[in-house]
């Protein structure tokens, strides 16, 4: 009977000892999930950050994109203005040397004239 009683007392010491390493297992289990979860979180947290962010970058692009295509119409617009200019500014070239040509002739004429006089005399 002591014999019986030793080996009890052995097998429940074992499973003490298996229920003391199981509590401590479990233990460490939920230190583990509690620390994932944690972590789980934290990146979630800054995930919903980067979806923000990233709304605003898109709105910023469309901004930028309504921005260049108002740009592209001010260069087209003032490209044909540049090129009208330049038109006007031939003809005004063309003008000015038509102008040359008669005040020249009329230059000429009076020199003429006044020479007439200055030898008629």
């Amino acid at each position: 009977m002591s014999e019986d009683l030793d080996r009890i007392d052995r097998d429940l010491r074992d499973q003490l000892r298996v229920s003391v390493l199981l509590h401590e297992a479990c233990v460490k289990l939920q230190q583990a999930a509690s620390s994932h979860e944690q972590r789980i979180a934290g990146i979630e947290e800054k995930m919903a950050a980067h979806v923000e962010a990233q709304i605003g970058i898109d709105g910023s692009l469309a901004a930028l994109v309504d921005a260049q295509i108002r740009t592209e119409q001010q260069m087209a617009a003032l490209a044909e203005s540049q090129k009208a200019s330049a038109e006007s500014q031939k003809a005004l070239v063309e003008s000015q040397q038509h102008t040359d040509e008669r005040l020249n002739a009329l230059i000429a004429i009076v020199d003429e004239i006044v020479r007439r006089r200055k030898n008629g005399r």
